[in-house]
Order: C-alpha cells, then structure tokens, then sequence
C-alpha cells in the first residue's frame, strides 16, 4: 500500500483566490500526479473552516481560517484523511473546529486529531489494506488549539496519555503511525528532546513518525527500523513577503507499507509560494540536487547527539533576547523594540529569574502555575 503524507495546508493569501475558483491544477500542479498515484492521501488542514460568528480567540499568533471550498478541493486534489491535530485548529474557537469536522464529513473525508473532549480527539484512525491494518494516531504541541475537560480541541501532547493511546493502537492495527505536529519555527532541526520522544514512541511500539509544523523542512532517520521524518515543512501556505526561502520548500513522504510491517520510504520534495506561482511545484533535477544536499547535511546531525546538542545550544542563544522580551512588563510592540534596543531598562533580575525557572522546572510548581495561567 502506497500512503502519501503532506505537511501544513493553509490556503492563504494569493491561495485564497485559488481556493474560492476551485482551482485545483493550479494549486497543486504536477503534484497532483503524484497524489493520482497512492493509494491513500493524508494532509495538514492548519486551518479551520470559519464559523458563522467568525469570532477569533484571544490567542498569540495569527488566526488562520478557510472556507469550504478548501475541504472540496482537497478531496477533488485526491487526500482522504485530514489531520486537526495542530496549533491553529481552534484559532476560531469551539465553533471553528466543530464547522471544520462538520464540513469534512459532509464532503465524505475523513479527520483525525480533533474533536469534542479529550476521548474523541485522541481517537485512532484506521485505515484496512490489504497489507493489513494501520492505525494512524494524530498529535500536536500544547498551544492554545488542544482540548481540555469537555470542549472541543486538538489531542494534545500528554506523554502518558499518549502512551496509552499506542498500546491501544498496537491491539488493533498491524501497523501504527503518528503524525505530529511540533518543533521550533524556523529551525531546521529537532531538538534533543524532540529526538528523544520519538525514540520512545518507536520503542512503545510505533512503526513511523511524520511531523510537521516549523514551516521549514527537516532531515529524517531510521530508529530501530522505523522511519521518522523530523520536518516536512509548509505544503501550501502562501505568505506575503516569503518567495524563497525555507519557508516555500517542503516535501511529502511516500510511505510504501508491504506485508510484515514491511515499510521502504520515498521524499517527494517541491517549492509552494513562489513570487511567480503560488501554488505547489515538484522540483526539477537541478533544485533536487541542491535539496538533497541539504537534506543530507541534516540528516548528518540529526544523526550525532553532539552535533544535535551543539546547534539547538546556537538557536538558544540566537533566540534569548526573544525571551527575554517576553519575561518583561511590556506589553506593546513599541515599548519591546524599545527594549529590544537597549533603550528601557530590564525587570527581570537574576533572583526574578530564578523563580520562574523553579516555577517552570518543578513538576508541582508547574502544575499551579499552568492552572493559574490558564484562567480567563
């Protein structure tokens, strides 16, 4: 069986007009012959379907939205299975991820990492083959997207929870797989821990990992005879002012699952929001040779726990003052380039920072914290 996986799908900016034309052949291009070739096709939806109150949560970041011509195209481009599972899902409340759920099934595709309370959106999917079964688990990183008690929301990373999850996919399914979304924006590379949770899914019993997520791609491994894919970047998300750079390449994996668990891997890398074309374009030989350069750059680090260490060390320090701005009293765009300039002063002394590591670092500190945090 042939599974093809495909990272963020944002039908933004110069999309949206693609979108509301329906026009399939030029958003997806020659990739649609690709898609015509699987026998299953799994993407990103990193948007929800605007409600009717179009209300966006207060949230920090941008709210995405779409409309349902997004979810017809995607089915007349070929995908099956729509992954909710990510931080933008819930950008326009309840409302959003329940339209968004109701207008995939009432297009005839399916959806995993979403739903009404915890119980449905940690839900496996399912997919029968003649190579047997394969359960498809759908996670991401806890923003402001992943459910709570009983509401609607994303499955979110809870690793003892998740845990559970793959015992009771491994049951069921001859073949289990984890599509997650997760990693730092922008950066390349998993960090140490990220690495570390995948290997211990693999070592619970999962059979592939595909994350997405940092609008950039990244390498890949095998672990124990299982493949994971560190970063697939952005599939289609068009955005002003980036037409070529990391942002606008990605790639989607071709899974090729055989009998006996049996999985052989291809990457199908291509360019999306480029200045002349904002729709997607598999790469041609000689961009090829170039991405695969990169990827096997990547992958080499990936590869070394040092090396790994070493460069998540270097986007630590690049990104400190990032933080620093964050940990101080002001609250508007102003005040922190002024901060940021070195014109206001910081309060955030060394004993104020200290506290805040302990409150961060002990599990119990944490706990009161998050709770204190997360009230309106």
């Amino acid at each position: 069986m042939k599974i093809f996986f495909s990272g963020d799908f944002c039908p933004n900016n110069r999309v949206r007009d693609l979108i509301n034309n329906e026009d399939v052949s030029q958003i997806f291009g020659n990739l649609k012959e690709v898609l015509d070739s699987v026998d299953y096709s799994v993407v990103n939806l990193e948007c929800p379907i605007e409600p009717e109150n179009k209300i966006a949560i207060n949230k920090v970041g941008p709210a995405l939205s779409t409309n349902e011509k997004a979810i017809r195209v995607l089915k007349e481009a070929g995908f099956n299975l729509l992954t909710l599972a990510n931080n933008h899902i819930k950008d326009f409340g309840e409302e959003g991820v329940s339209s968004t759920i109701n207008c995939i099934k009432k297009n005839a595709l399916d959806y995993v990492g979403a739903g009404f309370g915890i119980n449905e959106a940690r839900k496996i999917f399912y997919i029968e083959s003649e190579v047997g079964k394969i359960g498809i688990i759908n996670i991401t990183e806890n923003e402001f997207s992943t459910t709570v008690n009983e509401e609607y929301g994303a499955y979110g990373l809870d690793i003892i929870d998740n845990t559970y999850v793959i015992k009771e996919a491994k049951k069921e399914a001859d073949l289990v797989i984890i599509v997650y979304h997760g990693g730092h924006e922008g950066y390349q590379l998993p960090s140490p821990r990220m690495k570390r949770l995948f290997h211990y899914f693999v070592d619970c019993g999962v059979d592939s990992i595909i994350c997405h997520h940092s609008h950039c791609f990244s390498g890949f491994e095998n672990y124990n005879g299982a493949p994971i894919f560190y970063g697939l970047g952005n599939f289609s998300f068009d955005w002003v002012g980036l037409n070529d750079n990391e942002w606008n390449y990605g790639y989607g994996v071709f899974l090729k699952v055989g009998l006996g668990k049996k999985i052989d891997f291809e990457i199908i890398p291509y360019k999306q929001g480029m200045k002349d074309n904002p729709g997607i374009e598999l790469l041609e030989e000689t961009e090829r040779v170039i991405f695969n350069e990169k990827i096997n750059f990547l992958n080499t680090i990936i590869d070394c726990d040092d090396l790994l260490v070493e460069e998540f060390a270097k986007l630590s320090n690049s990104r400190q003052i990032e933080y620093e701005v964050y940990m101080q009293p002001y609250s508007n765009r102003i005040l922190r380039g002024l901060y940021r300039r070195g014109l206001l002063p910081s309060f955030f002394s060394d004993k104020k920072k200290k506290v805040f590591l302990n409150l961060a670092r002990c599990e119990s500190h944490r706990d009161l914290l998050f709770d204190y945090l997360s009230k309106k």
